[in-house]
């Protein structure tokens, strides 16, 4: 185990994590400006964002049935009151 990242890198880290909160999933190219300006390598941003969600990230309530597809949110469920079977699961097999 290599041990903590050095505190200058994590504070940039948390800045970038505060400020994108909602959406924590930084895209290739902030991740490699992130990178440079850290002087971490990018599999370790890339660890750090994994951990830093799963650990401390609540998606909002209204991102749960959000797809982000090509960058534009796709809601998924949109049928689910016109259409009690979505999946065409007759009732008597519920």
């Amino acid at each position: 185990k290599k041990g903590k990242l050095p505190k200058e890198a994590r504070q940039q880290l948390l800045d970038w994590w505060s400020r994108h909160y909602k959406w924590p999933y930084p895209s290739e190219s902030q991740k490699l400006a992130l990178a440079e300006s850290t002087g971490l390598d990018q599999k370790q941003i890339n660890n750090w964002f994994i951990n830093q969600r799963k650990r401390h990230w609540k998606p909002s309530e209204d991102m749960q049935f959000v797809v982000m597809d090509a960058g534009h949110p796709h809601y998924y469920m949109d049928n689910v009151l016109g259409n009690p079977f979505p999946m065409d699961i007759s009732p008597t097999l519920l």
